[in-house]
């Protein structure tokens, strides 16, 4: 056998190899939608239903663009949901896993979700695959994309707002116009065939809870109190469901460049049907304005943003000492005062006669405002002063004990 002859039976055996190879690892077979992982959440009286929706195969399978159509109760939802703003989608693993291809070409792409209202009672979902060609031969037969197996993997994650709880859920796929769209590329010498084929979707699950049913991660407060260099936080929750726990995000409005950053996590309490209370402290905060935001975060890793809180953090002005409330009291009043200044702050109380009976305090304290409680249960009723005493400045005030 010449060498011509066999090179030449070499090459159409590799073509042949490359061809059912790329056949075989283009095959749909058995593509399924389910739903998965409802769950009811409220954030300050905003509900929502929110629901993964996955994908698998009996076999190894490749694919391009998804059209996904789901039908929904407009009692539950509303009308016009993507026009109206009441439907987010968030884009699953399944979206994010791209395939490269083969030399010589090493074709690529990016996956991209997007939804839109086809009538007032159907929501399409859809995935657009966007290659990107390099070789001699741009837009033939090595633009592959992610691979579907045949374990559930999430496709999209759907968050809907809720009009009326009263009523159900109602979702579910609609076999009539719903159809996976597979865009089988493969080739011949040299390159120029492109086929694409259509498959209906498998239907075999519907989303059909009462709206109230699914007990919620609810946060009903959060606020932001400046006390001298801190901001303490505090929120709290009615219920929760599989709550990882809180990252906390600072953003600085008064910065160059406003940019959000984490500067802390506190624990979830998992599952619970009783409310839950949380706090943070965060010290040593420059002057200025700032925003506060709560990352919720699931044990799965979904995560949602609480609505934006606000504070200033500014140092005191002047110095001040504050009537004691309540006055007259029995048998404690609390004091407050203010300092602009760091200084050796004294605060002392004192009997008719000028003695000094309590030292509330003697010490180095930074410029702020403080409290402090005075407890007179060991002293007789009448009438007493306090003193506060800090660098040049010196201030008393009279107050009544009544037993």
């Amino acid at each position: 056998m010449s060498n011509f002859t066999s090179k030449r039976i070499t090459q159409l055996i590799f073509l042949f190899l490359i061809m059912v190879y790329q056949d075989s690892t283009l095959a749909q077979v058995g593509i399924t939608f389910k739903f998965a992982n409802p769950a009811l959440t409220n954030v300050l009286d905003e509900h929502f239903l929110e629901f993964d929706i996955t994908a698998e195969a009996t076999a190894n399978s490749q694919f391009k663009i998804a059209q996904i159509y789901i039908n929904y109760n407009t009692a539950g939802f509303g009308s016009s949901l993507v026009a109206n703003g009441n439907v987010t989608i968030v884009e699953g693993p399944l979206l994010t896993d791209t395939f490269l291809g083969t030399p010589p070409n090493f074709g690529f792409g990016n996956y991209s979700a997007t939804i839109v209202d086809n009538n007032p009672i159907i929501l399409a979902i859809q995935n657009f695959y966007t290659p990107n060609y390099s070789g001699s031969y741009p837009g033939r037969g090595y633009e592959l994309s992610n691979t579907l197996g045949t374990i559930p993997s999430v496709y999209v994650h759907v968050k809907m707002k809720i009009w009326d709880q009263t009523e159900r859920s109602g979702i579910s796929f609609n076999t009539q116009i719903s159809q996976w769209d597979l865009q089988d590329f493969y080739y011949t010498t040299p390159f120029t065939d492109v086929q694409t084929n259509y498959t209906p979707v498998v239907e075999t699950s519907t989303l059909d809870v009462p709206l109230e049913g699914i007990v919620p991660v609810e946060l009903v407060s959060f606020n932001a109190k400046a006390r001298n260099k801190d901001v303490l936080l505090n929120w709290a929750t009615a219920t929760e469901v599989n709550n990882y726990g809180f990252d906390i995000e600072r953003c600085a409005l008064s910065a160059e460049r406003q940019a959000w950053e984490k500067i802390g996590f506190i624990n979830g309490n998992g599952n619970s049907n009783s409310p839950k209370e949380y706090s943070y402290n965060d010290k040593d905060v420059q002057n200025g304005n700032y925003s506060y935001r709560l990352k919720q975060i699931d044990n799965d890793g979904q995560f949602e943003y609480s609505p934006i809180v606000n504070v200033e953090v500014s140092s005191p002005v002047e110095y001040e000492l504050s009537q004691n409330f309540p006055n007259p009291f029995n048998p404690s009043t609390t004091i407050n005062f203010t300092i602009p200044e760091d200084g050796l702050v004294k605060l002392s109380v004192y009997n008719l006669l000028g003695q000094e009976i309590r030292t509330l305090v003697e010490e180095q304290r930074q410029a702020g405002t403080y409290s402090e409680i005075f407890d007179a249960v060991e002293f007789n009723s009448g009438v007493y002063f306090y003193e506060l005493k800090v660098n040049d400045f010196v201030q008393t005030k009279k107050m009544q004990y009544l037993k």
